[in-house]
C-alpha cells in the first residue's frame, strides 16, 4: 500500500516510473497536498524535474487547481 505522500515523494525525487506507477492506480490523488499546502507538481517543479512534471500533467495534475488571483 501507498499514500499521497508516496506520490510526492517520487515526484520530489524524480523517480518517473514509480511515480507513474503510483498515479495508474489512484489517479485521484494527483493533486493532494502535504501540511505545507504543497502537490507533487509544485515538488517536482521546485527539483527540476521535468519527466515527473510532464507525468503528473498527463494525469491532469493542477488541472482544477485554485490559482490564488
Amino acid at each position: 500500500p501507498f499514500s499521497p505522500r508516496d506520490i510526492r515523494r517520487a515526484a520530489a525525487a524524480g523517480e518517473n516510473d514509480m511515480l507513474r506507477d503510483y498515479l495508474e492506480q489512484r489517479p485521484n490523488w494527483v493533486d493532494r497536498k502535504d501540511k505545507n499546502d504543497w502537490a507533487a507538481l509544485h515538488l517536482a517543479v521546485r527539483a527540476g524535474h521535468v519527466g515527473a512534471v510532464q507525468i503528473l500533467v498527463e494525469h491532469n495534475a493542477g488541472k482544477f487547481a485554485e490559482l490564488g488571483l
